[in-house]
C-alpha cells in the first residue's frame, strides 16, 4: 500500500473484509504489530468530510442521520392530508425515490412533466421534505456527495493523494462526478477490479 492511499469500499461489509484479509496477511508474515489498513465505506468517508466543513466553518447544516430523515419523510406524508392507510411505508417509498433522483442528478422539476397521480403526490411531498430541510438547516444524506464534490476545491478538505475504489461495479452520475471533482483536485483515483486483494 502505497504512502497517502486511502480505500473507499461500495459498503460497510467490505471495508471489514479488506481489513480482516489485511490482518490475516501480516500476522501470517510474523508481524506482531502493523498500520491498519486505511479502508472506509465511501458513506462513512463522506460524512467525516460533512463533519470537517462544519468544523472549517465552510456550512453549518446539521447532516440527518437516517432514521431522523425517514422520520422528516413520515412528518411530509402525514401532512398531506389525504389519510393514507401506511404512511410509514409511502414515506420509505419517498425517501428511496428521493435517493434516486439525486444519485441520477435530476432535479425535482424534472419529474413536474409526469403528469400520472403517483409523481404529483411525491413531488408534493418532497416539496415538503425540501421546505422543511431548508428551515431547519438540515442537508439530506441524499444531497451528501454533491455538496462534498463542491466542496472540493474550494475549502480546504483532508484529501489523500489517491483512493482506490473497491467493490463499485459501475458509478452513478452522482457518483461520478464526486470522482470528478476528486479528480480535479488533483487527487489520483482508480477503480480497482480485484477488491480481495487491498493495495497489491
Amino acid at each position: 500500500m502505497e504512502n497517502d492511499t486511502l480505500i473507499l469500499t461500495v459498503n460497510n461489509r467490505l471495508a471489514r473484509e479488506l481489513r480482516r484479509q489485511h490482518d490475516h496477511r501480516q500476522a501470517a508474515a510474523g508481524l506482531r504489530v502493523w498500520p491498519s489498513l486505511p479502508v472506509l465505506p465511501l458513506d462513512a468517508w463522506l460524512r467525516e468530510r460533512h463533519a470537517e466543513l462544519v468544523d472549517l466553518g465552510e456550512t453549518d447544516r446539521v447532516l440527518l442521520t437516517p432514521h431522523q430523515e425517514r422520520l422528516l419523510w413520515e412528518q411530509s406524508v402525514r401532512e398531506d392530508g389525504q389519510g393514507l392507510m401506511q404512511p410509514a411505508a409511502a414515506a420509505r417509498t419517498a425517501q428511496d425515490a428521493w435517493q434516486r433522483l439525486h444519485q441520477w442528478r435530476l432535479d425535482l422539476d424534472t419529474l413536474a412533466h409526469w403528469p400520472d397521480e403517483e409523481t404529483a403526490r411525491f413531488l408534493q411531498w418532497a416539496r415538503r421534505f425540501e421546505t422543511a430541510c431548508e428551515a431547519e438547516g438540515l442537508l439530506s444524506q441524499a444531497l451528501l456527495p454533491d455538496r462534498v464534490a463542491q466542496a472540493i476545491g474550494a475549502a480546504p478538505l483532508s484529501l489523500p493523494a489517491r483512493i482506490e475504489l473497491r467493490g463499485f461495479d459501475s458509478l452513478n452520475p452522482q457518483q461520478a462526478h464526486l470522482i470528478a471533482a476528486l479528480k480535479a483536485a488533483g487527487c489520483e483515483v482508480v477503480e480497482e477490479v480485484t477488491p480481495a486483494e487491498p493495495g497489491r
